[in-house]
C-alpha cells in the first residue's frame, strides 16, 4: 500500500473525533475537532462534510455557514484551517443550498466580511488564524454534477484543458491553503483531490484513486475513466517542482 493510501484516523474523545495527527503530505487526511483540540475551545467546531487533505489542499463538501461562530463551517475553516484560496467546482443552476452557493454576489460579500474579522475572541492566543486573513474565491473551474473535469462528458472529446488549468492554479504561489468542494464532495471534488495526489505530488493515478476513495471521494465511472485517460496523457508528478513550499507544508 502506498503511503497516499495510509489514512490516519483520529481517536474519539468524547463522542467527538479528534484533529487526526498530521501525516505525509502526501497522505489524505480526514480532519475533525474535539473540545480536546489544541487551540481548544470548550465547544466543539463544525466541519463540512468529507473534510479532507492532500498536502495543504483540502477537499469537502459544501461549508454550511451559521449565525453561531461555533456552528459555522466557514469560520472554522478560516480559524482553525487558514484556508486563503476556495475552488468552487459548483455550477449556478446547482441550489441545493439556497444562499449557500458561492457564485451569489451577498454570498461572496458575506465571506470577505467573515475573513476580514476576527472570529474567536481567545484570550490565551492560540488561534492560528483569528485575525483577518485574504481569501480568494473562484468558480473558474465550475462543472457539472456528475461530469468529469472537462468541457465535454464524451470520453472521445476530452481536452483536458480544464483539469490542466486547475493544476497549474493549484501551483500560484501564495493560495495555499486552498479549499476545492462541489456539493457532497465526492464526484467532482474527488476528482480534483486524485490530480493533485498524481500530478503534484507523484503518486501513481490508480492508487491516488484508491487514496480518495478510501477518504471520502466517490467518482462514477466515467469520472474514473476521465482520470485514467488523463494520466495516459500526462506523465505522473509532471507538476511536482512547480508547487509552492507552503503547500506541501505537513500542518
Amino acid at each position: 500500500m502506498s503511503r497516499v493510501a495510509r489514512l490516519i484516523f483520529a481517536l474519539m474523545t468524547g463522542g467527538m473525533m479528534a484533529i487526526a495527527t498530521w501525516a505525509a503530505a502526501s497522505e489524505p487526511v480526514l480532519i475533525s475537532i474535539a473540545p480536546t483540540h489544541p487551540y481548544g475551545s470548550a465547544r466543539a467546531h463544525a466541519l463540512p462534510e468529507n473534510l479532507r487533505r492532500v498536502g495543504q489542499f483540502y477537499f469537502s463538501g459544501q461549508p454550511h455557514r451559521n449565525t453561531d461562530p461555533f456552528l459555522d463551517e466557514w469560520a472554522t475553516l478560516k480559524t482553525f484551517f487558514g484556508i486563503r484560496t476556495n475552488i468552487n467546482l459548483r455550477m449556478p443552476y446547482e441550489s441545493h443550498y439556497g444562499n449557500e452557493s458561492s457564485l451569489e454576489k451577498g454570498y461572496l460579500d458575506w465571506l470577505n466580511r467573515l475573513w476580514g474579522a476576527r472570529i474567536f475572541d481567545d484570550p490565551r492566543s492560540r488561534l492560528p488564524h483569528g485575525g483577518a486573513v485574504p481569501l480568494t474565491v473562484t468558480t473558474a473551474f465550475s462543472t457539472h454534477d456528475f461530469a468529469p473535469l472537462d468541457e465535454f462528458a464524451e470520453d472521445a472529446k476530452w481536452t483536458f484543458r480544464r483539469a490542466e488549468e486547475l493544476l497549474r492554479f493549484y501551483t500560484i504561489p501564495g493560495m495555499c491553503p486552498v479549499l476545492t468542494h462541489c456539493h457532497a464532495g465526492m464526484g467532482r471534488t474527488g476528482q480534483a483531490q486524485a490530480l493533485v495526489s498524481y500530478a503534484l505530488f507523484g503518486e501513481d493515478m490508480e492508487e491516488s484513486i484508491s487514496s480518495m476513495r478510501a477518504s471520502g471521494g466517490a467518482p462514477n465511472d466515467s469520472q474514473i475513466r476521465f482520470l485514467q485517460a488523463f494520466a495516459r496523457k500526462h506523465p505522473r508528478g509532471y507538476l511536482a517542482d512547480q508547487v509552492p513550499a507552503e503547500c506541501l507544508n505537513e500542518r
